[in-house]
């Protein structure tokens, strides 16, 4: 058999436990690289979920706005529509200006009361088909009727 001296077998033990940290540092590699690998696959889904909600988050937006904007455009055309309707049933003051033509019946305004009327030749006729010389302060077209 042979004798090592206590040098050697001190280097031999030291060649052992440096293989054992070899061996476990190798593992940590390993390891090390297959958490790296998940860690990118981790981030990548991540980044593509990113942009799926941003993506999402945009056609709320473009259908937020697109319903903001009807509702505005269909707010602006019932105003309009209301506007209109109203012109037509508000009371105009009578002024050789603004005269309903003649032989189309109307409302009138006489000393706070309502009559229908219409003008004939310049003159005002009540519903009672006399001419009678009336002087309405204020005209408004007859409701049309639906």
């Amino acid at each position: 058999m042979s004798e090592y001296s206590l040098a050697e077998v001190k280097l031999i033990l030291r060649n052992h436990e440096l293989r054992s940290e070899i061996e476990c540092l190798n593992r940590v590699i390993e390891d090390s690289q297959m958490l790296y690998g998940c860690a990118i696959n981790v981030l990548k889904n991540q980044d593509s979920e990113i942009n799926n909600l941003k993506a999402e988050i945009e056609n709320r937006a473009d259908h937020q706005s697109f319903l903001s904007r009807s509702w505005a455009n269909d707010t602006f055309e019932k105003d309009a529509e209301i506007e209109r309707l109203q012109a037509k049933q508000r009371w105009v003051t009578t002024s050789p200006k603004k005269m309903p033509k003649d032989k189309v019946w109307v409302l009138v305004l006489i000393n706070e009361q309502i009559y229908r009327a219409q003008r004939y030749g310049g003159k005002w006729m009540l519903d009672t088909k006399k001419f009678v010389p009336i002087y309405p302060s204020k005209w408004m077209p007859l409701p049309e009727v639906s």
